[in-house]
């Protein structure tokens, strides 16, 4: 038997992210500042009716907010980049260092 699969609608989606299930009908209401009733907020997560704009706005900033720290620290690990000598890079710095005093050894010629 081929098990049918519901998707939520993109507002049930974001309620998850911002508070993972199981949720307390107080912590619903309280999303939305407690402008809407709980019943309203199951009918807008679930896709039996559209949510109004207040809605979508609240949930947006709210997002925005959980986003931002993320965010900001994929920025801080783009910008701090590799160090020297992760992986095989530091077998082959380690190698061209060997190579350049074998070089000036070279050069220097027998002691």
């Amino acid at each position: 038997m081929v098990e049918k699969r519901v998707l939520k609608p993109p507002i049930g989606q974001a309620i998850e992210r911002l508070l993972p299930p199981p949720i307390r009908s107080a912590e619903l209401v309280d999303l939305f500042d407690s402008r809407a009733s709980y019943a309203n907020i199951q009918a807008w997560r679930y896709g039996s009716h559209k949510p109004p704009q207040w809605a979508l706005d609240i949930i947006d900033a709210k997002l925005a907010a959980a986003i931002e720290p993320i965010q900001e620290c994929r920025e801080a690990v783009r910008r701090e980049g590799p160090g020297p000598g992760q992986g095989w890079d530091k077998r082959a710095l380690t190698l061209l260092g060997w190579r350049a005093r074998q070089e000036l050894e070279k050069e220097r010629g027998p002691d």
